[in-house]
């Protein structure tokens, strides 16, 4: 049997050694990745937690909603809440008054699934 040259076996321990520093240090890297790559995620769900929040809550859309309609002083609007969709029609008004309500709702953190506008008319159906 012959015999292992000590030389030989320090340069495959040597190689070993360097090949798993090499693996160590991939490793590292993909690990910081994955964490950035977490994070990122992390973020974009607050964010949108955020968001439904805001846009998914009816009572917050409706008391922002009627703070509108206060605020324009429109006479003739009528607002009706069915299944999960508010109307809100404006038969005759002046065109100063239809775009100024036209605007504060399109400002807003509404969900229009509806919007018919004319000279003197208004409809919009809205989702909570």
């Amino acid at each position: 049997m012959k015999k292992l040259n000590p030389v030989t076996v320090l340069l495959v321990m040597i190689m070993l050694f360097m090949v798993s520093a090499l693996l160590l240090k991939q490793s590292n890297q993909d690990l910081k990745n994955l964490t950035a790559q977490l994070n990122n995620v992390k973020v974009i769900s607050k964010q949108y937690s955020i968001l439904k929040k805001s846009w998914d809550n009816k009572k917050q859309t409706l008391e922002s909603l009627d703070k509108i309609i206060k605020s324009s002083g429109i006479k003739n609007l009528s607002k009706e809440v069915k299944n999960k969709k508010i109307t809100i029609d404006i038969p005759d008004s002046s065109l100063k008054q239809i775009s100024k309500f036209s605007n504060k709702i399109l400002n807003g953190n509404f969900i229009i699934l509806k919007f018919k506008i004319t000279k003197n008319s208004l409809y919009i159906e809205m989702g909570y």
